[in-house]
């Protein structure tokens, strides 16, 4: 079975000898210090890829609570019977309720989000679901 930390410490006796440098009379070793910022750089991606899963898993669940609230004026509005409708004579009461509902939820989003790059994703996905 592969092992990571098998081959991390294979490859770091291998390093050992051969990346012993002397600078200004002391040894330094170049194996450790790359190992070093090695480490630090995959850190810092796991960080990262751990604070974009955290705001898509919540722009997520912000996009099901909006879901959850719209849902029972798109079930009125799949239901209406648009074969008997022969003339408009305005806004449907759902589709005004429906309006007020999205623009509220949007509303508090926006004040909620502080960088627009989260907020503009946040858009982009209620845009699909709505449309």
């Amino acid at each position: 079975m592969y092992s990571l930390e098998a081959d991390y410490r294979s490859a770091r006796r291998q390093d050992e000898g051969q990346n012993q440098q002397v600078v200004g009379g002391k040894n330094h070793d170049a194996g450790r210090i790359g190992v070093i910022f090695e480490v630090i750089r995959t850190s810092l991606i796991v960080y990262v890829l751990t604070v974009a899963s955290v705001i898509s898993v919540a722009i997520s669940q912000l996009l099901r609570d909006l879901e959850q609230s719209t849902e029972p004026f798109f079930n009125t509005m799949s239901r209406t019977p648009w074969a008997s409708i022969e003339t408009v004579t305005g806004q449907m009461p759902y589709v005004l309720e429906l309006t007020r509902v999205v623009d509220a939820f949007v509303d508090v989003i926006k004040s909620s989000i502080e960088q627009k790059k989260y907020l503009r994703n946040f858009y982009d996905r209620t845009s699909r679901y709505i449309s």
